[in-house]
């Protein structure tokens, strides 16, 4: 009997064992995870904070303000990351990856949208208001062939091509064109039903309490 009871607790420690070895390795594979979310997110943040002091601010240029400060900061940092696209630099808006749609970049514009953008002739009368691209900030000039997307703004074909083949929103005002990534589409129609269901649940409030 006592020979009995002492393999169950040897049995029963080495269980233990495991399970501890096991534990230790998810923690470490956690903490490894967490450490390189935070680096990626560090190096993101110096690049737009260095891009913000050695470019000049598209609200500076046109003499306007967003209404929210915050809302100021990621419309310049979209703009900044345009503008490194132009440049050149090799830009892995992975570093925005972490896991819900609401914390990263949308996916590339869908091809056959971009494809089909349509390309306008800047009038004499936006060459003479000095009209600029909101990219390169170039002033646009007279019969020159731009692009322009659903939002209206106006852009260079060099300007706003590469960077929606990176996201499909808008750099100035974030307004989205449709993608190719079936599980995008899905969030947005998703989230747009919660937000109809909030805004009915408010009216249902105000009415109730007015």
């Amino acid at each position: 009997m006592a020979s009995n009871n002492l393999e169950l607790c040897q049995r029963n420690a080495e269980e233990v064992k495991v399970l501890m070895k096991k534990n230790v390795d998810t923690v470490i594979e956690r903490e490894g995870k967490i450490s390189d979310l935070e680096d990626r997110s560090n190096d993101l943040l110096n690049m737009f904070h260095q891009h913000q002091f050695s470019m000049a601010s598209y609200f500076d240029e046109h003499n306007c303000e967003p209404t929210v400060p915050e809302e100021q900061y990621r419309q310049n940092a979209l703009l900044e990351l345009a503008r490194s696209l132009l440049s050149g630099m090799d830009i892995d808006l992975g570093a925005l990856d972490f896991t819900e749609w609401d914390q990263r970049l949308p996916p590339p514009a869908a091809k056959k949208v971009v494809e089909s953008l349509p390309k306008v002739t800047v009038t004499p009368e936006q060459a003479d208001a000095a009209l600029k691209c909101p990219v390169c900030l170039l002033e646009f000039e007279e019969g020159e062939t731009v692009r322009q997307l659903p939002c209206e703004h106006l852009f260079h074909s060099s300007c706003i091509l590469p960077w929606l083949g990176k996201t499909n929103s808008c750099p100035l005002c974030r307004h989205e064109l449709p993608t190719d990534s079936p599980e995008y589409e899905e969030y947005k129609q998703e989230k747009e039903r919660r937000q109809q269901k909030e805004h009915r649940l408010e009216c249902l409030h105000d009415a109730m309490y007015t």
